[in-house]
């Protein structure tokens, strides 16, 4: 939409049937940016730089975020890329989160009404929208502004103040719990020494005082000059409030202590309980068929979803598979009911069981040997005709004396016999080897080859 800056119609007393139109681009997308309209925007991105910094260093999405417009705020951001090679800060460096913070709040109290009247061409319009509307409207785009940059969560301007001082400032308790959720700091201080609570309890903002003491802030703090949150109070009315409230928010968290540790308490008097269940049902101890089942579901599902460094940390011990939530394990929540009819089967199995413990069986399913006291004539155990084992042939040792070598024996040369007959050394009766008994030459293992070459050489030389 195309601003037109109109001269005087009558220069020297005489109409003029001239109309004089001024198109400045910056002018044309600031005036884009305080309509609300993207199509414009989307045609002039072509044409111009839509960060369009003033004087003041304001850039379009501050504008956006400062009239409310969250079309506007979310295109700049998302499609255009608004601050992805430089942030948004103006000349006192409040980021996007400060101008947020302040913006649904009244010119009287907004921390950012300066930057209202910075652009003479642009003056401030009366609200138009319900301040709960423009309260969420600033927290969506709080959302959609932490998404992308959540490091400037706790930024401070040139005072030292960050976007949860500007917001006990201006009274915007929503958003002080929006930036307590996503992490900020509520005991921040400025170059004062003043805290959020200090802002909220000097402008007498109790809601926002509530929500920072729930969220907590810290009541004892004091400033450079040595005041409490406390000293600060707008009047007599908000300190004691003041005070009430961090009674109040002192004894519920001392109850809610209380509540934890009983219920703690409690958790580790019931796991107790279930691992003396489990240990009764190893020892084998009657338990009912409900509660034994159920324990022992329940244990299983745990020890599936214990961590394998707590295993193998108790590994060596004896109960290792039970741990003592008493000593700070993990806790687990107990497991759901088991049906009816998976509580009646496992009773009738349990019941059964002990039925066989009292009668001596201990058969626990079909195919089982039956027990000797229980068995009858017909219940004869049927023998078995076994072959005697034929004793294996002992293997030659490396030991000479446990296992004496086979003797080589060499067949004798007897010329007139025609080389026939068997040759015995003479001297094997006179000197005896002293390694074989008899005098044999012993026959090492894998030598059967050389004592054949042996033997033909023998042979030809005699």
């Amino acid at each position: 939409m195309a601003v037109a800056a109109i001269n005087d119609p009558f220069p020297a007393g005489e109409p003029s049937s001239r109309l004089h139109v001024v198109r400045k681009p910056s002018i044309r997308v600031r005036q884009a940016v305080r309509d609300n309209n993207v199509p414009l925007l989307q045609r002039l991105q072509h044409r111009f730089d839509l960060r369009n910094t003033d004087r003041m260093r304001l850039t379009s999405l501050a504008w956006a975020a400062i009239e409310g417009n969250l079309e506007v705020f979310e295109w700049l951001l998302l499609d255009y890329g608004h601050d992805d090679q430089e942030l948004s800060r103006d000349a006192e460096h409040n980021t996007i989160f400060h101008l947020l913070a302040a913006a649904p709040a009244p010119p009287s109290i907004s921390p950012a009404a300066h930057l209202l009247t910075s652009s003479p061409e642009f003056p401030p319009r009366p609200p138009t929208r319900v301040p709960d509307d423009m309260v969420d409207i600033c927290l969506r785009m709080t959302e959609v502004y932490y998404t992308l940059f959540p490091f400037l969560i706790d930024w401070s301007n040139t005072d030292g103040k960050t976007a949860l001082h500007y917001a006990a400032q201006a009274d915007n308790a929503m958003f002080i719990a929006t930036l307590c959720d996503f992490g900020a700091d509520v005991d921040l201080a400025d170059l004062q020494g003043n805290t959020p609570l200090h802002y909220a309890s000097a402008w007498g903002n109790i809601a926002c005082a509530r929500v920072l003491l729930e969220r907590g802030a810290t009541i004892s703090l004091r400033n450079f000059e040595g005041f409490t949150s406390v000293d600060f109070s707008y009047s007599n009315q908000m300190r004691a409030a003041l005070d009430a409230i961090a009674r109040e928010v002192l004894e519920n968290r001392r109850a809610r202590r209380k509540e934890e540790r009983a219920r703690e308490k409690e958790e580790r008097e019931r796991e107790r309980q279930e691992r003396e269940q489990l240990e009764r049902w190893d020892d084998g101890s009657s338990l009912s068929g409900a509660s034994a089942v159920g324990a022992a579901f329940r244990h299983r599902s745990g020890s599936q979803s214990s961590s394998a460094s707590r295993l193998s940390a108790h590994s060596s011990s004896a109960h290792s598979a039970h741990p003592d939530y008493s000593r700070g394990d993990e806790y687990r929540p107990p497991m759901p009911p088991l049906p009816p009819d998976v509580l009646q089967a496992a009773a009738a199995a349990t019941n059964a069981r002990n039925e066989r413990r009292e009668r001596g069986s201990f058969a626990s399913r079909p195919g089982s040997p039956t027990p000797m006291a229980n068995r009858t004539n017909t219940d004869a155990v049927p023998t078995l005709t076994l072959s005697p084992i034929p004793t294996p042939t002992p293997t030659p040792s490396r030991n000479h004396r446990s296992n004496p070598p086979t003797p080589l024996r060499l067949p004798a040369i007897n010329p007139a016999a025609g080389g026939q007959g068997t040759y015995t050394p003479s001297s094997t009766a006179s000197s005896p080897n002293p390694f074989t008994r008899d005098g044999a030459i012993p026959m090492r293992r894998g030598a059967s080859n050389q004592s054949q070459q042996s033997q033909s050489h023998l042979t030809h030389a005699l």
